[in-house]
């Protein structure tokens, strides 16, 4: 006990961090289960598969969009005990965790105040985007820890092992590119002048090992590259034009505030604006931070998607622990520090139980495809043979859950080429899957009648609110 004692006090830091991250893996690991894949999450797995069975090791059949290091990461556990969605989520799960203790690092570096960073790492243990996104399939967490894993080395002068995690941070995920400068800028910074083209040369060589990694593989491939890949499915990214910035700052903000509770972060600015006259470069550079990557992703035309709001958790963690600290500090009475403190703890609680209860609309499928494990199923419980199943809006998803199936899988772009299509393969046995909303169109049972066919209902799954969400169909002769 006494030896547990000395540790606690030598090193405080690494002990509030430690008991943060257990705080974040219990949060988290509440929410592994229970969600069918997004359609993104059921592509990387199918990659993920495809490497784990030795069906396509390089993804050479594959059109890749991504860097490959977070496919490889989840064939690991793939390979190992069997495909699932928890395990396809572990990996995030994990890098969360990680994540936190990191941001609480980052701070401590920045500040040197103990309060602050653990703060900072309570912050981002309850941040409602980082607790959804932990538990996903999808790059971007792991790609945040290497890049918060290299913010901190940055800050800690260690520019080599900063430019090696950049590079994991680039090989999980293009994306990471638009953090470069904030690096380059706090490399530059924590190197002495005299150091700095010596300690950028360690940075570019510690960057070109998972670089140059990522180009053998790309090499290895015939497909073209994900960075060719990737703009071709997402369109050129150009500017989005003056007429749209307003809706699309409206846009942003909205997926902003669910980083954190929304009203601390004006009142974190009011502190800065009225309270604080010795601000730092950190306290500037938090909020610039934060603003060019939104004005970025508001001038130029990337979509509007939830996920990349997510490094905003990190930077508005830290930015709103310094400010609390700094409140915290001017209260003199004593009874409104404990006041203060408890107002500060609810509003992060109620913003993670916020998104514990399913009220925080990001990262989870919430019922849109609810059952399309079943679809899959269906397929693995009936004879597959001679069998063609189209489909459009669930293509990547039926992918994964009716994989190591024997089944003619078929895309199609509309109704009318579907009825083209079917009507030549009447030997076989034909099934279509249509999410609702595809069903409610109605176009596609005119398509196949003006073809002699028509289609009976073979399953319908629903959400727990008796809403049906996919339709499995078989396609028949009218005569029949």
């Amino acid at each position: 006990m006494g030896a547990l004692n000395e540790f606690v006090r030598a090193r405080p830091l690494a002990v509030a961090l430690l008991l943060c991250a257990v705080v974040a893996a219990s949060l988290r690991v509440s929410l592994i289960s229970g969600e069918r894949f997004h359609p993104d999450e059921a592509l990387y797995a199918t990659w993920a598969r495809d490497i784990a069975t030795g069906r396509d090791v390089w993804l050479a059949e594959r059109i890749v969009d991504k860097p490959p290091l977070f496919i490889y990461v989840l064939a690991l556990p793939f390979a190992t005990v069997g495909a699932s969605e928890e395990l396809a989520r572990l990996p995030n799960l994990i890098a969360s965790v990680a994540s936190v203790v990191l941001t609480g690092g980052i701070a401590q570096r920045l500040y040197g105040d103990l309060r602050v960073a653990v703060v900072a790492a309570i912050g981002m243990a309850l941040s409602p985007i980082a607790m959804l996104f932990s538990v996903t399939a999808f790059a971007d967490p792991f790609m945040l820890m290497w890049a918060l894993a290299a913010v901190w080395a940055a800050l800690g002068g260690r520019i080599a092992w900063c430019g090696f995690l950049c590079g994991l941070a680039l090989a999980t995920k293009q994306d990471a590119l638009l953090l470069l400068p904030v690096l380059v800028a706090i490399g530059w910074a924590a190197t002495l002048p005299a150091m700095r083209w010596r300690a950028w040369l360690r940075g570019l060589a510690g960057l070109s090992v998972p670089v140059g990694v990522v180009a053998v593989w790309v090499w290895m491939r015939p497909q073209p590259d994900f960075l060719s890949a990737s703009l071709l499915h997402y369109a050129p990214l150009t500017w989005s034009g003056p007429a749209t910035w307003l809706e699309r700052a409206n846009q942003w903000a909205a997926l902003s505030a669910t980083v954190a509770p929304a009203w601390l972060l004006p009142v974190a600015a009011i502190v800065f604006a009225m309270c604080h006259t010795k601000r730092t470069v950190a306290d500037l550079g938090l909020p610039a931070v934060a603003l060019v990557w939104i004005g970025l992703h508001v001038v130029i035309s990337f979509p509007v998607w939830d996920r990349y709001a997510l490094p905003l958790a990190p930077v508005a963690a830290i930015w709103l622990a310094r400010a609390g600290v700094l409140w915290y500090d001017r209260l003199r009475a004593g009874f409104v520090r404990p006041v203060f403190c408890a107002a500060w703890v609810f509003c992060l609680v109620a913003a993670a139980g916020a998104a514990l209860s399913g009220a925080v609309d990001v990262a989870r499928d919430y019922g849109r495809h609810a059952g399309i494990d079943a679809i899959g199923a269906y397929f693995w419980t009936h004879d597959t043979s001679a069998t063609v199943l189209y489909v459009h809006d669930l293509s990547w998803e039926i992918d994964y859950y009716t994989y190591g199936r024997e089944l003619d899988r078929r895309w199609f772009q509309d109704a009318t080429a579907l009825a083209s299509d079917a009507a030549h393969m009447s030997r076989a046995r034909r099934f279509v899957a249509l999410t609702d909303a595809e069903w409610r169109r109605g176009d596609l049972p005119d398509a196949l009648a003006a073809r002699g066919l028509q289609v009976e209902r073979v399953e319908t799954t629903a959400r727990v609110d008796g809403r049906s969400m996919v339709q499995l169909l078989r396609i028949v002769p009218v005569d029949r």
